[in-house]
């Protein structure tokens, strides 16, 4: 459960933060998404794609990280700040999801300059902290849309492997909506 050993030498061995959840684990949570954010004005639509997903059989958490940082214009900020707003304030409007949502936000990491991976690391901190030993953290990028079998697939992977410690997931960019300039490289 949260705060045990593994966690305890986790901590002795690398940089922590303080932990930005309050509540408890609800049950035994068996996989966590992990999601950093940073002006995500189409996050809900990542969102209703896992929450469309075929249900595991431990039940799923969502950690959702908006972070900023000092190289923000005043305009990125501001649809930084919406997009925070408007994922929260929906979640709050929907009490009975499936899927526990956490939307969590850090003014200023070490790096003031902040970064994803800065935010990545302090979800899967928190993931890490609420997880058996045998638990699963998923990276997910904000602008990703999964398929229906996501979420099985992830725990099947893991249960019927267990020497599997980590897997990458293959990803293709939806082209359709971009612009030659961002489309022709991907």
């Amino acid at each position: 459960m949260s705060e045990d050993i593994h966690w305890k030498n986790y901590a002795t061995r690398f940089r922590t933060f303080p932990s930005l959840l309050v509540d408890g684990v609800s049950g035994e949570v068996g996989m966590i998404i992990c999601i950093p954010a940073i002006a995500e004005p189409e996050l809900i639509l990542t969102i209703r794609s896992i929450l469309a997903c075929q249900q595991p059989i431990d039940p799923v958490e969502v950690i959702i990280l908006f972070n900023k940082n000092i190289l923000m214009s005043q305009d990125e900020l501001k649809e930084h700040e919406d997009s925070f707003q408007s994922l929260r304030q929906w979640v709050l409007d929907q009490p009975d999801l499936p899927i526990k949502i956490h939307t969590l936000y850090v003014e200023l990491f070490p790096d003031p300059k902040g970064g994803v991976g800065w935010a990545r690391k302090y979800a899967m901190d928190e993931a890490a902290r609420r997880l058996p030993q045998t638990g699963i953290i998923v990276c997910l990028d904000a602008d990703c849309v999964v398929e229906e079998n996501y979420l099985v697939e992830i725990e099947h992977a893991f249960r019927n492997n267990l020497k599997l410690d980590a897997a990458s997931i293959y990803f293709e960019h939806s082209i359709d909506t971009l612009n030659d300039e961002f489309a022709r490289p991907i």
